[in-house]
């Protein structure tokens, strides 16, 4: 609110692009909507966060995007904003304003890969390759088997409680290829 105030004291509210978010989930247990788990997890509840942009001069009423982000995605939608011609260099996200007429496929069939560790990162242990419906979710070691992870749909399983990997196999199979490529 104090931001918000000394924005419009200076004149500068309406053009200043305001963006919240969290860096992950809850440290403790507390209202997450039902997600599995918290901060220090892979599962929704330690990934899944808020994220608002206000941009007053651009958007002059509410809107709510039905694609799944991440942080990559917020530098190159906030050049996209400023009107900014793309950097030199690879940016790895995507502008989430430069979707022809909200055609959010892009990112509906990039992968997106979420690892959490304190210090040495082992392979499979607290990862998830998320892409589409589809989330793999590995909390095991370097030499487990794919019988060993866990698939969920997370459209139709936000909560993921329902591991459906062995009647999705191939599925799961190409995603943890995908981890291993990444």
């Amino acid at each position: 609110g104090k931001l918000i105030q000394s924005l419009k004291k200076l004149g500068i509210y309406d053009n200043t692009i305001l963006v919240f978010l969290t860096d992950n989930g809850p440290q403790h247990n507390r209202y997450k909507m039902g997600l599995r788990e918290r901060k220090s997890s892979v599962f929704g509840g330690g990934i899944r966060v808020p994220c608002l942009i206000h941009y007053p001069e651009k958007f002059k009423e509410k809107q709510v995007l039905d694609a799944t982000i991440a942080h990559i995605d917020l530098l190159p939608s906030i050049l996209d904003l400023c009107g900014l011609e793309k950097v030199s260099h690879k940016i790895d996200g995507k502008s989430i304003f430069s979707a022809e007429n909200q055609d959010y496929s892009a990112f509906e069939n990039r992968t997106l890969f979420f690892e959490w560790g304190r210090g040495y990162l082992q392979k499979y242990r607290n990862f998830a390759a998320l892409k589409g419906n589809y989330k793999l979710v590995g909390n095991t070691g370097h030499q487990s088997r794919i019988e060993d992870f866990e698939l969920f749909d997370v459209k139709n399983d936000p909560l993921e409680k329902h591991n459906i990997l062995k009647e999705n196999i191939e599925t799961a199979n190409n995603l943890k290829t995908e981890m291993d490529t990444w």
